[in-house]
């Protein structure tokens, strides 16, 4: 049975198996940081709820652009979820919640920090 709101199945070998494929496609720099956080939080939760959080986590963020996952991954780190038992059902949340306010996040860093300036091309400076 496949979910109709993000394609997660309770089959296990072909959630295995689409897992994988998903994993594979991801930037180096992040599958390390998600082997990492799943290193860290084995010692705390038992290996079946791991697993179904982990392929839960991985159908989530399919559709993410990975720049906002990098920077929710980074959050988690930094901010120890792990140490407090939060696994990957809480870092889906954050994911989605990040994703939630990206628009009000880039209109926000942006009244505050400014945008680049136009750039002038040879030209524009001619007729200057």
């Amino acid at each position: 049975m496949r979910c109709p709101a993000c394609g997660y199945t309770n089959q296990k070998q072909q959630a295995a198996v689409e897992v994988k494929i998903i994993f594979k496609d991801m930037p180096e720099s992040l599958k390390e940081k998600l082997i990492m956080i799943g290193k860290k939080l084995k010692p705390f939760i038992d290996k079946q709820t791991m697993s179904r959080q982990w392929n839960q986590f991985m159908y989530a963020i399919d559709i993410v652009d990975y720049s906002i996952v990098d920077r929710t991954v980074n959050q988690y780190l930094l901010s120890e979820y792990h140490k407090e038992g939060k696994g990957f059902a809480y870092l889906k949340a954050m994911v989605h919640l990040n994703v939630k306010n990206h628009e009000k996040h880039k209109a926000y860093e942006l009244a505050k920090h400014g945008a680049n300036p136009p750039l002038i091309t040879n030209e524009e400076e001619e007729w200057n």
